[in-house]
C-alpha cells in the first residue's frame, strides 16, 4: 500500500504546481478540497483560468490537461483505483493517453 500513498502526496504536489497555491490556505483551506470544486468545470469546458495558476504565462494545454488527470486521479480516487507510478509517468510524458487514468464519469470522484 505505500505506493498508493505515494501517489496521492504526488497527486498533491501536482496540485501545487498546477495551481501555485499552498497546500492549506491562509483562510484554513486545504488545496484538495479548493481544487475538488474546480476540477471538474476546466476539464469539462476547457477553461484553466480560474485553475491554473495565474503567474503561468504560457503552457500547453494538452500538456496542462495531463497534468491535472494525473492529479485527479492520484488524490481524489478512492487507493484502489489509483494508477500506478508507472502509468502516471507514461501519461505525463505523453506516451499513455490521460482519458486512460481519468474518464469523464470519473468526475462523479469530485462529488461530496
Amino acid at each position: 500500500m505505500p505506493e498508493k500513498s505515494d501517489i496521492y502526496s504526488f497527486g498533491v504536489v501536482l496540485l501545487e504546481l498546477i495551481t501555485g497555491r499552498k497546500v492549506l490556505d491562509d483562510y484554513g483551506e486545504t488545496l484538495i478540497d479548493w481544487a475538488k470544486g474546480h476540477i471538474g468545470h476546466a476539464l469539462d469546458n476547457n477553461n484553466y483560468s480560474s485553475f491554473v495558476d495565474s503567474r503561468l504565462q504560457e503552457y500547453d494545454e494538452e500538456e496542462m490537461i495531463r497534468m491535472i488527470c494525473c492529479a485527479a486521479a492520484s488524490v481524489y480516487k478512492p487507493a484502489r483505483l489509483r494508477p500506478r507510478m508507472t502509468q502516471i509517468l507514461e501519461v505525463l510524458e505523453g506516451d499513455m493517453e490521460w482519458r486512460s487514468i481519468w474518464l469523464n464519469n470519473d468526475n462523479l470522484f469530485l462529488e461530496d
